[in-house]
C-alpha cells in the first residue's frame, strides 16, 4: 500500500513501481523485528491463552514469510499455527475472505470467532465477516476514532483479554 500510494503521487511507471516494491520487501525482511517488541504482557498472554486450548492465527496485509518471522523472532510462533498473509488469497483485509479462511481453517464459526485488532481494516473485515471485533487502544491506529468501529471491546492492555474471555 505504502509503494502504490507513493508510486500515484509520484506518478511512477510500472517499472520503478515493481523495483521500489522488491527493494522495500527486501528492505523490510532485512530489518524485519530487529527494533520491535511485543507490548507488555503480550507474551504471558498468549502462552495462558494457548495453555488453556484457544485456538490462534494471525491474519494480517503482511506477507506470510515476514510474518511469521517475526513470530519466530519474538519467540511466539507455536501459538499461532496459522498464519494468514497479504497475498494467501487473492483479496486483503478489509476483504472478509482472509477471516473467513481462517475460520475454515480452524474449523470454527465465524461465531466462534474473535478479531483483535488496531486499523480500520481490521475492523471492516471482522464486521463483513461477521466476527466480533475487539479494538486494541494501542498499536498502529491507535489514534482512530473508535466509535466509528463498532467494537465489542476496547483493550488498553493485553492482559485484560483474559478478562473479556472469561479466563
Amino acid at each position: 500500500m505504502l509503494i502504490d500510494r507513493a508510486s500515484r503521487a509520484l506518478d511512477i511507471d510500472e517499472q520503478w513501481h515493481d523495483r521500489l516494491t522488491q527493494v522495500f520487501l527486501q528492505h523490510n525482511a532485512d530489518a524485519n523485528g530487529r527494533h520491535s517488541q511485543c507490548y507488555p504482557g503480550v507474551e504471558q498472554t498468549l502462552a495462558d491463552l494457548d495453555r488453556r486450548g484457544w485456538q490462534m492465527a494471525i491474519v494480517t496485509n503482511k506477507p506470510p514469510a515476514l510474518a511469521e518471522a517475526l513470530l519466530t523472532l519474538r519467540g511466539i510462533e507455536r501459538v499461532f499455527p496459522l498464519v494468514i498473509g497479504g497475498d494467501t488469497l487473492p483479496h486483503k483485509k478489509p476483504d472478509p475472505a482472509p477471516l473467513r479462511h481462517a475460520c475454515d481453517q480452524l474449523a470454527m464459526s465465524a461465531e466462534q470467532c474473535l478479531m483483535i485488532g488496531d486499523s480500520r481494516a481490521d475492523a471492516g473485515a471482522a464486521e463483513a465477516a461477521g466476527i466480533d471485533f475487539v479494538w486494541t487502544g494501542y498499536g498502529y491506529h491507535r489514534d482512530d476514532d473508535e466509535r466509528s468501529l463498532t467494537p465489542v471491546a476496547t483493550l488498553h492492555t493485553f492482559p485484560t483479554l483474559k478478562e473479556l474471555l472469561q479466563c
